[in-house]
C-alpha cells in the first residue's frame, strides 16, 4: 500500500496526511507538541512579534541562498550581515561538496508527528537556526524530535546554530541524553491530554522537573 502524502498549510501551521483513497488525517507538528515547554507570557508582545519576524526573515534569506534562489540585491540591510556570516560558516561544507537538505518537511510514520528541519547535512548533523541564544529547556527536545524524523540516515549530531545581527554564527551541541524521552512524554500527553485528569497532573509535575533540571 502506498505511503500517505504529507501536506502542510502555513495558515494555522497545519500538517495532515492524505491517503490514496482520499481520506485525510491531521497530525501534530513538533512545535505543537513542545508548546508546554514554552512560556512567553513575560515578554512584551510587540517585541516578541518583531523578534519572530526578524528570525523568520533570516531563515528565509538563508533558505533561498542555499537553494540558489536568492536575489541579494533585494535583501534588506538588516539581513546582509547574518547572511554573510552564514555563508562564511557554511563554506567548509561547500568546499567538501557535502550533500544537504534545506527546510524539508517530514513525518514519523509510527509516532505520527511532523516537522521541518532548517538544515540537514547528510552523514553529519542536523542544524536548527536561531536568532536567539540556545535554550537548554526547549532546544534539546526539539532537536531530538527532528532527529527522529531521519531514521534512514546514519546517526546525526544535533545542533542549534546561533546567528546574531552581526553575522556571528555559533553552533551549539543540543544533545541531551534525556531529550528523546522528554519528547515522547510530551507526545503522549498531546495524544491523551483530553482523556485523563490524573495523567495531566502527572505530566505537569514531569515538565516542572524537566525545567528545573
Amino acid at each position: 500500500m502506498p505511503s500517505p502524502v504529507l501536506k502542510f498549510k502555513t495558515e494555522g501551521h497545519r500538517y495532515w496526511l492524505e491517503y490514496e483513497d482520499g481520506t485525510t488525517e491531521d497530525i501534530p507538528s513538533v512545535s505543537d507538541i513542545l508548546r508546554p515547554l514554552e512560556n512567553y507570557s513575560m515578554v512584551n508582545p510587540a517585541l516578541l512579534a518583531r523578534a519572530c519576524e526578524y528570525g523568520t526573515n533570516v531563515h528565509k534569506a538563508i533558505e533561498l541562498w542555499l537553494k540558489g534562489a536568492l536575489d541579494e540585491d533585494t535583501l534588506d540591510d538588516g539581513l546582509k550581515k547574518p547572511l554573510a556570516g552564514f555563508k562564511a560558516w557554511f563554506r567548509p561544507y561547500t568546499m567538501s561538496n557535502a550533500q544537504f537538505e534545506v527546510e524539508e518537511r517530514r513525518y514519523h510514520p509510527k509516532l505520527m508527528y511532523a516537522g521541518m528541519v532548517d538544515l540537514v547535512i547528510r552523514d553529519d548533523a542536523i542544524f536548527d537556526f536561531k536568532t536567539r541564544r540556545f535554550n537548554p529547556i526547549v532546544d534539546p527536545v526539539r532537536l531530538a524530535a527532528y532527529k527522529g524524523l531521519y531514521p534512514d540516515f546514519p546517526p546525526l549530531k544535533t545542533n542549534v546554530l546561533e546567528i546574531d545581527i552581526e553575522g556571528n554564527c555559533k553552533p551549539v551541541n543540543a544533545y541531551h541524553v534525556q531529550a528523546w524521552g522528554v519528547f515522547r512524554k510530551l507526545l503522549d500527553f498531546y495524544n491523551f491530554k483530553k482523556r485523563n485528569v490524573e495523567k495531566k497532573l502527572e505530566f505537569e509535575k514531569f515538565i516542572e522537573n524537566w525545567k528545573g533540571k
